[in-house]
């Protein structure tokens, strides 16, 4: 079984996902237990001796006879793509990524026949149409939800992307990223280049930014300043000592995307990465408007999957994981379910924090919350009548 063929989980949770398929979903959540799953695939020696069940005929042939076997924890990640989903396996980086957002275009568009600048092949594929109401409902009308959270043993080790600032441990480019683009035959000005004796040196990109430019960026962000509540401090989530980011939430980065970096790289980097940079931006910012004319999503969408194949040309294949791909989607959404903003969990998230400080007996968390919010309630009450009164 080999570690893009993940045990089949398709439906664990939902449409009568029976038998071990919850328990392998389970697994395979945690990092560290995933890599011990997957050891037989990456670390196991191949000698031609008996080692491990993996080296048996048995073994070998499942694999053969079930090809398919668990690719929708991986190469099918997309819940909307499914079947579809157009996936590539980096070698060097041993990881699965997303970028094959040409099949959204015109069929006659330029871009579906150049090469070298994105992926080593022409693109000739058609996006899928999106399915009928009926098919989707018969795919979940069985739901069985589990509630409850699954335990992390890495919570709060969750990796931002950190490409433009090359921030060392979080970038998605470094010399495997670069081994795989030469085996794709794409961008040979970017080949590392080894010496025997001395570090591999890796030939600097169009997105790379000098320090100079890190220390602009960084301090523009620094000296940010927001209304109470809109959001985190900003000034505490840069490190000008560094040159990086850290502590950052979910909503930080909405903010920063949505608002804050079109000005932060400003008269930073080349013109073609900063306009669409800038264009992925402003298309987070539109999407989350509170009022928004139907007549304009056809050019989103249309907009985005020129962003996406531009964001292709210029930055590393690691960059493209499932993440960036669902943003091919969110104008479908749009249509589908209305405003983005109505959807939030920034709000609720926020509130439970100021739930959490009403626990006094972690025993009873939840007899402490009620009591803690009805006292709260009283206060308010009682400051309410001796105000009118």
């Amino acid at each position: 079984m080999c570690k893009e063929n993940l045990p089949y989980t398709r439906g664990c949770g939902a449409g009568g996902g029976t038998g071990g398929a919850p328990l392998l979903k389970r697994l395979f959540l945690n990092p560290k237990d995933a890599k011990l799953l997957w050891w037989h695939a990456e670390e196991r020696k191949r000698d031609g001796t008996i080692r491990h069940v993996a080296d048996s005929p048995q073994w070998r042939n499942i694999d053969s006879k079930f090809q398919e076997f668990g690719t929708y924890k991986r190469s099918k990640a997309c819940p909307v793509c499914e079947d579809d989903t157009q996936s590539l396996w980096l070698s060097k980086c041993r990881k699965i990524v997303y970028m094959d957002h040409r099949i959204y275009l015109l069929h006659d568009h330029l871009y579906r026949k150049k090469k070298k600048v994105f992926n080593g092949k022409t693109e000739d594929r058609k996006a899928r149409l999106p399915l009928r109401g009926a098919t989707v409902f018969s795919r979940v009308e069985n739901i069985n939800i589990t509630f409850g959270k699954i335990k992390c043993k890495n919570k709060g080790k969750h990796k931002r992307k950190g490409l433009l600032l090359n921030i060392k441990g979080k970038s998605k480019d470094g010399k495997l990223v670069r081994e795989d683009m030469v085996e794709m035959g794409i961008r040979p000005e970017l080949a590392p280049s080894e010496n025997p004796g001395k570090r591999t040196y890796l030939p600097a990109a169009c997105y790379t930014m000098s320090k100079d430019e890190k220390t602009r960026f960084c301090k523009c962000l620094h000296g940010v300043k927001f209304p109470s509540g809109y959001s985190s401090s900003i000034k505490k989530l840069v490190s000008m000592n560094e040159l990086n980011f850290f502590g950052m939430k979910s909503h930080d980065c909405h903010v920063l995307m949505a608002r804050m970096i079109p000005i932060a790289i400003h008269g930073i980097l080349p013109d073609r990465i900063r306009h669409t940079v800038t264009k992925l931006c402003l298309f987070f910012n539109m999407i989350h408007s509170k009022v928004i004319n139907p007549e304009v999503l056809e050019s989103w969408q249309s907009d985005i999957i020129l962003t996406l194949c531009q964001l292709e040309m210029y930055f590393p294949p690691s960059f493209f994981d499932v993440m960036v791909h669902l943003v091919s989607h969110i104008v479908n959404e749009i249509k589908c379910c209305g405003p983005v903003f109505e959807r939030y969990m920034y709000p609720f998230e926020r509130h439970m924090s100021i739930f959490k400080g009403y626990v006094r007996n972690r025993y009873r968390p939840e007899g402490s919350i009620v009591e803690g919010y009805v006292t709260e309630l009283t206060k308010r009450q009682v400051q309410f009548l001796s105000f009118s009164g």
